[in-house]
Order: structure tokens, then sequence, then C-alpha cells
């Protein structure tokens, strides 16, 4: 149960440290605009390709 409150804690800030080095490389900008909680990801992902 420990385990799991720990894992529970831990998941929110990893994953804005994954998304935020995502947003930092060209390479994985499309990927960091999928994690993002904006409605347009579509017209943001077009655009991370493109860049």
């Amino acid at each position: 149960m420990g385990l799991v409150i720990v894992s529970i804690l831990l998941n929110v800030p990893l994953t804005m440290i994954l998304k935020i080095g995502l947003e930092s490389s060209p390479e994985g900008r499309w990927l960091a605009v999928m994690l993002s909680d904006e409605v347009e990801w579509v017209d943001k992902t077009e655009q991370a390709l493109l860049d």
C-alpha cells in the first residue's frame, strides 16, 4: 500500500519533468504537445512536426 501512495505522488512531478525535457528538443516536441492538457493539440502537433 505504501508503494502505491509513493508512486501516485511521484507520477505527476516525473511526468512534468519529462514534458519539460521533451519541449526543449525539436524531436520530442510532438510528444510534449500530446502530454499537455490543451484541447487544440492536433494543430500544435502538426506545427511541432514542421519545425
